[in-house]
């Protein structure tokens, strides 16, 4: 079986937090430098491994008490009145005034002002005291006659106002604002903000709206080493290693960043059918994209395409472990070469029920929107030494980048090699574009130290 670098020990799904970074310079699909394809030679890094050890491949209710007042009759104690008068008298119901309309209301427990909801007023408060709340105290600060609020320079208030009152300019009014159906701000005439948005959101017009911080990468966006985020060298320790991943994490909004690309953990909507045959069970892949937790990714170098895809083993999940995560693709089509794929498509590596599989997906691009290398093309994955160059087939190693192949001619390294008899690139003779190839395909490869799976990749030629 060949191999092309050193295996790495890694548990199948550990947290990214915890996995050892494989050096760049000697890791195949890594993102240290420029990596460059070469004329000859063998592979010597290792695929990437992503943050579980598994492939890079690219109130209670309140009860209100109703309090009823207890009004007491009014009094109707004798009045001496003297002699009474026996000689007729002519009184029509028009001239006898009506009863005045009297509040059901009582100052019992109030020293002043005017008890809630009452038009009466109970007695003043003396000299040097103001009434706030219902209640003198020792005006300190000269609230009288302000109703609520604060003065300059005085730390008590002046009063509250009650429900649905607002305090402006020291004087109680009807709330203006009502809130409903604002998420944010202030509105037109009201004193009071609405309400804060959440961390990364910011408020336009009365409305919380998702803002990307500056410098941070939303799901589906490229992450990757940079000038502030270098790997640490070979024989790095533990903490160093961590302080690496943790900082490629960093530049994702959420999830962390896997394959150089920012991702998240996600939960399937169903999985019921086979995509691919619609027979009854599952596949690992995500049914319906409605409702999907992976719906939402931004059109960066995979495209904006998503499902949940489980990696989770059948065994795993049965005893209720899950590790599933957004990855780019739309049918996930098993495939040998990309000859098996639609034209916008590349046959790349996913990990899908706990098992490496080749199936299509989105051919990848650049950051900038320039196509990804072609297989066998140089690539870079560090901005520092660079202009980023991406893989089509997301699988990028010091040699350059890899296809997966059946035969020689999925590794040709352009079409129209062989032009007039003769290679361009040697001028050797040839019939076809697969006598001109630099790179062969290789069986029985092992791309990844988690795994002895082996697949077949374009190699180059010795």
């Amino acid at each position: 079986m060949n191999s092309l670098l050193p295996r790495i020990a890694h548990a199948p799904f550990p947290h990214p937090s915890v996995i050892a970074v494989v050096a760049c310079a000697v890791t195949l699909g890594c993102s240290t430098g420029p990596q460059t394809s070469t004329s000859g030679g063998s592979f010597t890094g290792d695929a990437q491994t992503d943050a579980f050890g598994l492939p890079d491949t690219g109130t209670p209710v309140d009860v209100v008490e109703e309090i009823v007042e207890d009004v007491s009759p009014a009094d109707t104690g004798t009045v001496d009145a003297g002699p009474v008068d026996t000689g007729p008298v002519d009184i029509s119901v028009a001239d006898v005034p009506a009863a005045p309309d009297v509040p059901k209301c009582s100052c019992d427990g109030i020293e002043c002002g005017h008890p809630p909801g009452c038009a009466i007023n109970c007695s003043p408060c003396k000299s040097g005291l103001t009434c706030i709340d219902n209640q003198c105290i020792d005006d300190k600060c000269g609230c009288n006659p302000l109703q609520c609020g604060f003065l300059l320079g005085c730390p008590e208030t002046c009063g509250d106002c009650g429900e649905g009152l607002l305090c402006q300019q020291n004087g109680c009014i009807e709330d203006p604002c009502d809130c409903k159906n604002v998420q944010c701000g202030f509105q037109e005439g009201c004193a009071k903000n609405c309400g804060i948005c959440d961390a990364f959101e910011v408020c336009k017009k009365n409305d919380c709206v998702a803002e990307t911080p500056a410098g941070m990468k939303q799901l589906g966006e490229y992450c990757g080493p940079n000038k502030l985020c270098q790997p640490p060298p070979p024989g790095a320790t533990e903490k160093a290693q961590k302080a690496f991943l943790t900082c490629l994490d960093n530049q994702c909004i959420e999830g962390f960043c896997h394959d150089n690309f920012c991702t998240r953990e996600c939960k399937l909507t169903a999985d019921n059918v086979n995509n691919l045959t619609g027979a009854a069970g599952m596949d690992g892949v995500e049914d319906d994209l409605v409702g999907s937790q992976c719906a939402n990714a931004s059109d960066g170098p995979n495209g904006p395409k998503w499902r949940c895809i489980e990696r989770a083993s059948p065994f795993q999940i049965s005893e209720g472990a899950t590790f599933a995560l957004c990855m780019p693709g739309t049918d996930f089509k098993p495939c040998q070469n990309d000859a098996q794929c639609e034209i916008d498509q590349a046959c790349r590596i996913y990990v899908i029920l706990g098992e490496y599989v080749q199936r299509c997906g989105p051919l990848v691009h650049n950051p900038d929107g320039s196509p990804g290398a072609i297989g066998t093309g140089a690539c870079n994955l560090n901005s520092k030494d660079g202009s980023l160059k991406l893989c089509q087939g997301n699988l990028c190693t010091t040699q350059g980048c890899v296809n997966l192949c059946t035969t020689d001619d999925s590794c040709i390294a352009a079409p129209g090699a062989c032009k007039e008899g003769l290679c361009k690139e040697n001028g050797g003779f040839c019939v076809g574009d697969q006598d001109c190839p630099k790179w062969s395909c290789t069986a029985n490869v092992q791309l990844f130290s988690a795994t002895t799976q082996t697949f077949s990749v374009c190699n180059p030629k010795p």
